[in-house]
């Protein structure tokens, strides 16, 4: 665990000072008119609290599972830091960024038969959204939000097994112990009033039966290379039309983020041959309180 977290810091440390480095002289300009969600945002005097909560459904897939794989109940919640601003380009655009802590449930169905597997799960995570929206008054926007690469820690227990051996070893082997793994989450949130936000989302999580961390390590570096080339593609279209921004934003962050889980579906670290991860799809609705 302190190996990841310190690999993650230095990553995220080389990001900062290359971007540093490439920065034109005007700092104020690119300060208010960042859309680079790799660099970290310090200015904590100018962020507040948030707490959401979630509903929803998951299902649940692995390679080698055969049969019926039931969905499960899915509730949590987050506690977080977020900013949000009117974006320099444009005034009737908002632009957000937050820094969470979350919770997730699954609970499985009561499952009967042969051919049936179902299981309980229990996920705790670190999640950064960012995102832009359109403005439609001072307590109220659209925004639509990427997190492509949130880290979880989640424990797996199967409720029901599939007769057959294969699909009950693929389930065999998340039991007794946290597993690591990373989702997607796109969300559009709609600001009704201040505080409240409600939030549609979806997620798209991989559960990696061991963590193996220098392939792990090298399919990110890759997925980093296409995620940074698909933030300066959004900001040079944001440059010429401000008002596409939200949704060039949206789309391009995560359609990279979906092209790299569905490389992924069985092989957790692609290009790398590694073990199938388990697959879960969720879709929910939430409610946010802004602080």
């Amino acid at each position: 665990m302190r190996l990841i977290v310190l690999t993650f810091l230095s990553l995220l440390t080389m990001a900062v000072v290359v971007t540093s480095q490439n920065a034109p002289q005007n700092n104020i300009l690119k300060k208010s008119d960042s859309t680079d969600d790799l660099i970290a945002d310090m200015d904590f005097a100018s962020r507040k609290p948030i707490v959401s909560f979630l509903y929803g459904s998951a299902t649940l897939s692995r390679e080698s599972i055969a049969g019926t794989v039931e969905y499960a109940t899915t509730f949590g919640g987050s506690l977080g830091i977020a900013k949000e601003k009117t974006w320099a380009r444009d005034n009737g655009i908002v632009q957000y960024r937050a820094n969470n802590l979350y919770i997730w449930i699954g609970k499985g169905a009561n499952a009967h038969g042969y051919t049936t597997t179902s299981m309980d799960m229990f996920r705790i995570g670190l999640m950064d959204e960012s995102g832009f929206g359109y403005k439609f008054s001072e307590t109220s926007n659209l925004t639509f939000l990427v997190a492509s690469a949130p880290l979880s820690w989640t424990s797996v227990t199967p409720l029901a097994f599939a007769s057959d051996t294969a699909s009950a070893q693929s389930l065999r082997d998340f039991e007794g112990g946290i597993r690591f793994g990373e989702s997607m989450r796109p969300a559009i949130s709609w600001r009704i009033a201040e505080p409240v936000s409600l939030r549609v989302g979806y997620e798209w999580s991989q559960i990696y039966p061991r963590h193996m961390f220098w392939y792990w390590m090298l399919s990110q570096t890759i997925e980093g290379i296409a995620d940074g080339t698909a933030t300066w593609f959004a900001r040079e279209i944001g440059k010429s039309s401000p008002g596409a921004m939200p949704i060039v934003y949206f789309l391009l962050k995560n359609g990279v983020a979906a092209g790299f889980k569905a490389l992924r579906t069985n092989q957790m670290n692609w290009p790398f041959t590694t073990e199938a991860p388990l697959n879960s799809h969720m879709w929910n609705v939430g409610v946010a309180v802004h602080f």
